[in-house]
């Protein structure tokens, strides 16, 4: 606004560029307010910058006005116009710069001093601009001449410039964080108002900042703050990108809150059921709910069948919501003209106590929705200490199992197997078994079936067989007398899946040139279940080539003889919770005395496991039992124990 020389009486302002940004400024407004935005300290930062911006242009726009009318206009509603115009703009130029600070970089001592040294600069502005009125040191109005710039005048301008340039550099030090497109958007902003700035310090006449402002305010509201992107259309809540933007400006900013997640349970069921438009109905229902229960701003779709809620780190507005949410879902829902039950799984996480990165937070929610899946529906989780433990060692297993695959250290114990006709050890079972520096031994109960979940059991089982193959070229072959006639590894059901399994397996038998009948692979019937087409494949191939087959913990899920008329199995092994019902119950005893004639009928040999006294083998002996494995014998040993040990026994 400020002119140079004779004052503005000598010259008309060309505030047309003003007006037209004020009307696209407004316009934005309108579009900002209408539309839901995440509640974040940037967006707030941006209204604020817009609004002073509108204020700023309205202001200059006036005050051009007046000084053009000097002789109509009172003096002091000049003065006043032209006092809140160098307010705005140092306003408006601290705002962005703050605004710039929050997109740019996270929270810390760094950015709080940058925040310090910009405030310092506008302060500095700011006192030149409230002293003026008795000092005229950035302007004054002459009686003949009408506004005058003072000696400090152009102090505005090199303010704007000033905040332009640190804001380049705040940039260039954090552009690794920053998307390509945000990059340009900040420097185009910085180099308007750089070029508007140096261009009005001459040209005085032509008022350009406004302009400058709203062409990047609209770059920057459709990118940086993008709110046509972070709502779900058919909840009509945030979605789960403006709930991962929400949840990392919090953990930034070291904010403490608790993440409640609403997992719709089977919905995907529900929605085959009713139809896609009724399921669509329901979410969106059940999103206006949630809402109602943890507010419009902290309620947000996650997943397809999942919604979340911030809500703050206090226990006692976390069990409200919980009971709301719980008490709801306890009625019947409606889809146009039906009523229906949903069910919902409810966990519950608070950082920082339990989660301190999305990442973490993502693996924790896994973690507790499987806890929750476990306990039925409708199960509600809080995390504690206690679960974070468990988590926590999880996590450990998990990076145990890693660490055991990248070094190929993990060490297979074996244990024998006695034939009850030939009376000696005839052949063992291989057992995984993983050490770990932190945890010490861990049960392979624990890690295998982590390796399962997270998929390293492939390779992990293709190390163990491996090791196995190369335990008999190695010790078992060159040494017959022995008579360890073959070794029998545990097949999991994921390996059971992978379709080159069968290739993978007899390439390893080739490499070390072993008799494939050396080799028994254990499956048990939940293998057969899961994998049934697959699996007979296997089968069919591997033991074409000579590897025989054991169905593993046999009745102990629903298994019954139509299994081993499907697959080929040539030995059955009943587990140690079987084997001991038959010794102390006398119903099982009975059922299990006609599952052995059954199987001895079919020409299958049968394995009793979990056998730790000598009247338990007595008792075997008398049934006719082909072979047992157990504690009595021994336990399951590193492979040169066991080599001792089977020496000892057998010579």
């Amino acid at each position: 606004m400020p002119c140079t020389g004779t004052g503005c009486m000598d010259m008309t302002f060309n505030y047309q560029f003003e007006i037209a940004a004020l009307l696209f400024m407004i316009i934005l407004l309108l579009h900002f307010l209408v539309h839901r935005q995440i509640p974040l300290m940037k967006t707030r930062l941006f209204l604020a910058y817009l609004m002073c911006s509108i204020a700023g242009c309205v202001v200059n726009i006036l005050s051009s006005i007046g000084c053009a009318n000097t002789d109509r206009m009172p003096l002091w509603l000049n003065q006043t116009f032209a006092f809140l115009f160098f307010v705005m703009e140092t306003v408006c130029c601290f705002l962005f710069f703050w605004y710039t600070l929050q997109v740019c970089s996270k929270g810390g001592k760094w950015k709080h001093r940058m925040l310090l040294i910009g405030a310092v600069q506008s302060l500095m502005v700011a006192i030149l601009t409230f002293a003026t009125p008795f000092t005229d040191w950035m302007y004054y109005f002459d009686p003949e001449k009408g506004y005058v710039p003072g000696v400090y005048s152009c102090v505005i301008y090199y303010s704007v410039i000033g905040y332009a340039i640190a804001e380049l550099i705040i940039l260039i030090i954090n552009r690794k964080k920053i998307r390509k497109s945000n990059q340009v958007i900040m420097i185009l902003y910085s180099a308007f108002m750089i070029c508007s700035s140096g261009y009005q310090e001459i040209h005085r006449e032509l008022l350009l900042n406004s302009i400058s402002r709203t062409v990047v305010l609209l770059l920057i509201y459709m990118s940086v703050q993008n709110p046509g992107g972070l709502v779900d259309s058919v909840s009509d809540r945030y979605n789960e990108l403006a709930f991962r933007i929400m949840v990392r400006d919090k953990i930034e900013h070291r904010q403490s809150f608790t993440v409640v997640y609403l997992h719709l349970y089977k919905f995907n069921h529900i929605s085959a059921v009713i139809s896609y438009k009724n399921a669509d109905s329901l979410l969106e229902q059940a999103g206006r709910f949630f809402a109602q229960v943890g507010g419009e701003e902290n309620t947000y779709r996650t997943q397809t069948h999942e919604f979340a809620m911030i809500l703050p780190a206090d226990e006692a507005e976390v069990e409200k919501a919980v009971a709301a949410v719980r008490e709801r879902f306890l009625q019947k829902w409606k889809a146009e003209n039906l009523d229906l039950m949903m069910r919902v799984d409810i966990v519950a996480i608070s950082s920082p106590r339990h989660f301190e990165s999305i990442s973490e937070m993502n693996a924790l929610r896994d973690y507790m929705l499987d806890c929750a899946t476990n306990k039925g529906t409708g199960a509600l989780i809080i995390a504690d200490d206690e679960l974070k433990e468990k988590f926590s060692r999880l996590n450990r297993v998990e990076q145990a199992i890693s660490e055991a695959i990248e070094k190929n250290s993990l060490e297979v114990y074996y244990q024998p197997i006695y034939s009850m006709k030939d009376k000696k050890l005839v052949a063992a079972e291989a057992l995984a078994r993983l050490y770990d520096g932190t945890l010490g031994n861990i049960s392979p109960a624990e890690f295998i079936p982590i390796a399962e979940k997270n998929g390293t059991i492939i390779e992990l089982g293709r190390q163990i067989f491996e090791k196995c193959c190369k335990f008999i070229a190695e010790e078992l072959i060159p040494r017959p007398e022995l008579g360890i006639r073959s070794v029998h590894v545990n097949l999991s059901v994921v390996q059971c899946i992978q379709p080159d399994m069968a290739e993978q397996f007899i390439s390893i038998i080739e490499k070390y040139q072993i008799p494939p009948g050396m080799l028994n692979l254990e499956l048990t019937e939940r293998m057969t279940l899961d994998a049934t087409d697959l699996m007979r494949s296997h089968m069919r191939r591997v033991g074409e080539y000579g590897v025989h087959f054991s169905l593993d913990d046999y009745g102990t899920g629903s298994s019954n003889c139509a299994y081993l008329i499907d697959y080929s199995f040539g030995m059955v092994k009943f587990d140690k919770q079987m084997m001991d019902s038959y010794f102390v119950n006398e119903s099982a005893q009975i059922i299990l005395k006609n599952e052995f004639k059954t199987l001895k009928g079919l020409g299958i040999d049968i394995v009793a496991e979990g056998i730790e006294t000598k009247a338990q083998v007595d008792k075997l002996e008398e049934e006719d039992m082909n072979y047992i494995q157990g504690y009595y014998f021994a336990k399951p040993a590193p492979a040169q124990v066991f080599l001792r040990l089977i020496q000892a026994q057998n010579a």
